[in-house]
């Protein structure tokens, strides 16, 4: 058994291995694998059974949702799909069961964590509008400022998603008169740079995430009876994301393409049996996704297995002639709809659990931050199958395990 001088050492190395995780995030998908593995191993020096008698039952229903991959992968028939899902979901087994027999994390270390996050948005920010720039004094393509090019190592989707969290904490901090920097104008530039960055990445679902950050700080605000700080914060964020909007012709054109699916959406909705979408976008090809997943579902209402979501799904394209979906070998752009092809209704319920817990939890313990993180992953979740790839999967089941351990004493 290591002394008490020793195991304060281990806490301390732990928590900063916590915050470099944090801070990589956001910043490169290669270093956190390894960080993760060498996390795990010293968080084995800090168990305790006891530590398991907090929040366990809602940390062991995200787990619940690994098991329904390990479970559903016997009934696959594209063995190597399936096994490769197990590999990149291992996050939502090993998160829980760590965080689960750690030690509550105290509010400092909690801000720590959590300041840790915004760091790494504002690094991958300073970085990537650097390389723009580098790749634009080469090339003279604008475009570089934009979506992919833009997101560099990363989906613009999931990369807007973290930077609208960390408008949250932000948002949080400015309302405990917790500053960036311990200054003010510094902490307001920071929200600015989150609000235009999100804005040139031209993401639609990350444009609704950013909205929805704004609106839960004013909401926060409200409630501290700080109404023109409210309206300000909601009026001069929504201005300057429309603004980044206005003046960025790609993020433009995929506003007015969402606003051109609306017929596509009509046929989507349509009262007769053989009427389906012929996409001619990514909006459109969304749209055929969802309908089509819907299908399957109906069909199979115990799911088709771990490994054979897209291929139930391309056969759908196919006979539906539905070239684009085809070509992109779409999945179902919902991680409910992606839980429900692959595991049935079964994996609709454990999906829908592990937010209806998280949910109880955060409003038990009035955790502004818990309920905003799952508000903004939920409703990404809408749009992207968000638990499907490392970028996603990593990033929620670490904080959500995170919000458990930390409570607000």
């Amino acid at each position: 058994m290591p002394s008490s001088r020793t195991m304060q050492r281990l806490t301390e190395v732990h928590h900063y291995l916590t915050i470099a995780l944090a801070v990589l995030f956001p910043l490169s998908k290669r270093l956190v694998p390894p960080l993760i593995i060498l996390w795990v191993l010293l968080s084995f020096f800090l168990f305790s059974r006891r530590n398991a008698r907090m929040a366990w039952s809602t940390l062991l229903i995200m787990a619940s949702y690994y098991v329904c991959n390990v479970l559903w992968l016997f009934p696959s028939e594209d063995r190597d799909a399936a096994l490769f899902s197990l590999e990149v979901k291992a996050s939502l087994l090993v998160f829980p069961m760590v965080w689960m027999f750690l030690p509550p994390l105290s509010l400092r270390k909690r801000l720590d964590i959590l300041l840790a996050l915004v760091w790494g948005c504002l690094a991958f920010v300073a970085a990537s509008l650097i390389h723009a720039v580098v790749r634009y004094s080469a090339t003279g393509d604008p475009h570089v400022f934009y979506y992919d090019d833009l997101a560099w190592i990363f989906h613009p989707t999931y990369l807007a998603t973290y930077e609208a969290f960390a408008l949250v904490v932000l948002g949080r901090m400015y309302i405990k008169k917790i500053f960036a920097l311990g200054r003010p104008w510094l902490h307001h530039l920071s929200a600015v740079l989150l609000i235009v960055h999100i804005g040139l990445l031209s993401s639609k679902a990350g444009y609704l995430c950013a909205l929805l950050a704004l609106l839960l700080v004013s909401i926060q605000q409200l409630q501290k009876k700080r109404t023109f700080e409210a309206v300000g914060y909601m009026v001069l964020g929504t201005g300057l994301l429309f603004a980044t909007i206005a003046v960025s012709p790609a993020a433009l054109s995929r506003v007015q393409e969402t606003t051109s699916a609306g017929e596509e959406l009509e046929n989507v909705l349509g009262d007769e049996e053989d009427t389906h979408v012929v996409a001619t976008s990514s909006s459109g090809a969304r749209l055929v996704a969802w309908r089509s997943s819907w299908e399957v579902l109906v069909k199979n209402p115990f799911g088709v297995g771990t490994g054979d979501v897209v291929p139930e799904l391309m056969k759908i394209y196919q006979r539906d002639h539905e070239e684009y979906a085809f070509r992109k070998k779409m999945n179902p752009h919902n991680q409910f709809l992606q839980a429900g092809v692959a595991f049935g209704w079964v994996g609709v319920l454990v999906l829908v659990a592990i937010f209806l817990m998280g949910l109880h939890l955060a409003l038990k313990r009035k955790d502004f931050l818990f309920l905003a993180f799952l508000l903004l992953l939920g409703m990404n979740m809408l749009f992207e199958s968000f638990l499907e790839v490392q970028s996603g999967v990593v990033f929620f089941a670490f904080f959500y395990g995170f919000f458990v351990r930390s409570p607000l004493r």
